[in-house]
C-alpha cells in the first residue's frame, strides 16, 4: 500500500490519535487508565515502532502488561470462577467485582516472575483457571456471595496472585504435570482457605486495601504455608512444572 493511499493515511491518523489518548490518560492525574492501557496493547500490535519512541511514564509496564490483559479476557470469558466478574472499560457494574486494572496490575508479581515467563499465554490461562479453581473449592461460599466477601475484589486478586508461583513450586512434583488436585492439597487447611477468612467483616475484609494491607495479607498466607509444607522442598528452575 503506497504512502499516498487514503485508507494507509486515515490509518494512519487513527493511529496518531491513539498514541495522543494514550499519552493524555497514562500521565494526567486523576485520570482513569484502563481505557489507555487497552489503546496501548492494540499500538503495540499494530506499531511496535510507535511505542518505542514513547515517554517511559506512558510505556511503564508494557513488558507484561499487554498478556495480562489478555489473560484477563480469557478469564472473564471462559473460566467458571471469573465468568463475567472482570469489569473492562465502559462496561456496566454488571455481576463484575473487580476492575480490569485491579486484576490486570494483580497479575504483575506472576508475569515478571523468570520461571513464568517461560510459559505461553495459554499454559499461563490454564495455571490461572486451575488455580482459582482450586480456590474455588476450598471455599466456595466466598464466590457464591461475592456482596458479602473480597476474595474476589482487588485484596484476593493481588494477595492471591502475589502467593500463587509459592504454592506451585509446593504442588509440583517433578516429571508429573501440575493438576488442580495438587494445587488443592497445597492449599488445604490454611486458614486462608476458609470463606470467613475473607468475608467483609473478618481478616481480609478489616485489614484494608492499600498495597501494604495486601503484603501483609500475603506475607501470613506465604508464612502459613512455608509451616505446612516444612518438610517439602518448594521446585526451582525456569521451568518448575509442566501444563
Amino acid at each position: 500500500m503506497s504512502e499516498t493511499d487514503p485508507l494507509d493515511k486515515e490509518a494512519k491518523a487513527r493511529l496518531e490519535e491513539a498514541t495522543q489518548f494514550v499519552v493524555i490518560n497514562k500521565t494526567a492525574k486523576g485520570v482513569r487508565s484502563d481505557l489507555a492501557e487497552d489503546y496501548l496493547r492494540k499500538i503495540q500490535l499494530l506499531d511496535p515502532t510507535v511505542v518505542a519512541n514513547l515517554p517511559a511514564r506512558v510505556t511503564s509496564g508494557i513488558e507484561w502488561k499487554p498478556m495480562a490483559i489478555d489473560l484477563a479476557e480469557y478469564l472473564n470469558d471462559n473460566s467458571p470462577v471469573w465468568k463475567e466478574r472482570i469489569r473492562f472499560p465502559n462496561e456496566p457494574i454488571g455481576t463484575t467485582t473487580v476492575t480490569q486494572v485491579s486484576f490486570t496490575d494483580s497479575l504483575k508479581p506472576i508475569l515478571q516472575n523468570d520461571s513464568f515467563k517461560q510459559f505461553s499465554k495459554g499454559e499461563l490461562a490454564k495455571i490461572l483457571d486451575s488455580y482459582w479453581s482450586a480456590i474455588y473449592k476450598h471455599c466456595p461460599e466466598a464466590f457464591d456471595n461475592p456482596d458479602d466477601y473480597v476474595i474476589q475484589r482487588s485484596a484476593g486478586c493481588y494477595v492471591l496472585h502475589k502467593v500463587l508461583p509459592k504454592v506451585l513450586s509446593y504442588a509440583a512434583v517433578p516429571g508429573e504435570k501440575l493438576t488442580q488436585k495438587k494445587i488443592e492439597d497445597v492449599l488445604e487447611g490454611l486458614e486462608a482457605m476458609e470463606s470467613e477468612y475473607w468475608n467483609v467483616n473478618k481478616t481480609a475484609g478489616l485489614i484494608g486495601t492499600s498495597f501494604k494491607a495486601f503484603g501483609i495479607l500475603s506475607s501470613r498466607i506465604s508464612a502459613d504455608l512455608d509451616k505446612k509444607m516444612e518438610e517439602k522442598q518448594p521446585a526451582k528452575g525456569m521451568r518448575p512444572f509442566e501444563i
